[in-house]
């Protein structure tokens, strides 16, 4: 059992699914108000860096959370 089925067994936070679009927002599996987990798609970096052009998670996600 992994830390998302955990969670949501406790009723804890919504299991959201999995990956459905190209935006942010679609990548959260997880929320509970103050935790997010989401499912990062192949090729999209993790952290900025050269060529990332701002499609990097933790680019995208400071924008769709600002």
């Amino acid at each position: 059992m992994n830390a998302l089925e955990i969670g949501a067994r406790h009723g804890r936070g919504v299991l959201l699914g999995s990956v459905t679009g190209d935006r942010f927002e679609d990548w959260i599996v997880w929320d509970d108000g103050d935790l997010l987990a989401v499912e990062k798609p192949s090729g999209v970096l993790s952290q900025g860096g050269p060529g990332a052009d701002g499609r990097d998670l933790v680019s995208l996600g400071r924008t769709a959370l600002a």
